[in-house]
């Protein structure tokens, strides 16, 4: 649910019109935002560094102004306009709303503005770069946010597992090794990534397909399956042999089940979307 990014710019100053320059300034952006699952409204940072600036540079202002294209607004369109320093962090937050109830795409940035004293009518105009793939919508198919909610929709969100994990720990077990035998290596890194699917009777199809010679091995034995009954790479829709049962308790399956419900919910998954699952899987490296 978060995007960010670093950029240096160096600000240079000329002297018009003989085009003699005046001043520069190295300064350094971090921009970023945490959307929100369950509401279409989110918090857009500016954080800039001075690490360094001379002659007309000193002497200047900067005036950051946020922007969004038309699927967002900036609730509080406030300007900031402050004096450039050495060694000096500058600040900014905006609230960013998605009005509405159509599934729309925002992109956000920041316009600055640098004016010399020198030649206050002439302004040099930088940006930082946009920060797109943003999706808002408002999908009855997301439990429990009737204001609908926003994510990143070109990422593939993680579904993590543990086996060390008391409430479900046998069900990620199962998981594990599905993913290591099974040809295709379903949500593995580098393998085939998994498909959400909401749909309860073809996700009934999955689950009884797979289960169907599923004999317990006890009283609180169940049939688990994967990939989860609800995606589109269910045993009813692509066979089988490209999928996998396994013995786990009855109880820590539909804790399981119920960790990968908040998961999607959480992470705003909508039909036809992708996603990756791994258990006790180490950091990935940005």
């Amino acid at each position: 649910m978060d995007d960010c990014y670093v950029h240096t710019s160096y600000v240079v100053f000329y002297r018009v019109p003989n085009g003699s320059i005046t001043g520069i300034a190295t300064v350094t952006y971090f921009e970023w935002a945490t959307l929100k699952p369950d509401s279409r409204s989110w918090d857009h940072h500016l954080a800039m560094y001075v690490s360094d600036a001379f002659n007309d540079a000193l002497n200047s202002t900067f005036t950051a102004i946020p922007w969004c294209n038309t699927a967002c607004t900036v609730l509080i369109p406030s300007i900031h306009t402050l004096a450039l320093k050495i060694g000096q962090w500058y600040k900014g937050k905006w609230a960013v709303s998605s009005q509405g109830t159509a599934t729309v795409f925002p992109e956000q940035d920041t316009d600055l503005y640098f004016i010399s004293p020198v030649t206050p009518t002439r302004q040099i105009y930088d940006w930082t770069p946009i920060m797109g793939y943003a999706r808002c919508d408002s999908s009855a198919l997301i439990a429990g946010t009737p204001r609908g909610g926003c994510s990143y929709y070109k990422v593939s969100p993680r579904h993590e597992l543990s086996e060390q994990d008391w409430r479900y720990g046998k069900h990620a077990a199962f998981v594990k090794q599905a993913q290591t035998q099974l040809p295709d290596h379903w949500g593995l890194p580098g393998a085939a990534p998994l498909t959400r699917m909401y749909d309860p009777v073809r996700e009934a199809s999955n689950r009884a397909t797979s289960c169907a010679n599923f004999v317990p091995a006890g009283p609180m034995d169940s049939c688990d399956v994967f990939p989860f009954a609800g995606t589109y790479q269910g045993a009813s829709i692509i066979g089988t042999s490209r999928t996998a049962v396994g013995h786990v308790p009855a109880d820590q399956r539909a804790a399981g089940n119920a960790a990968f419900a908040s998961f999607v919910s959480s992470n705003r998954i909508l039909d036809g979307d992708k996603f990756t699952a791994g258990v006790d899987s180490p950091p990935i490296e940005p």
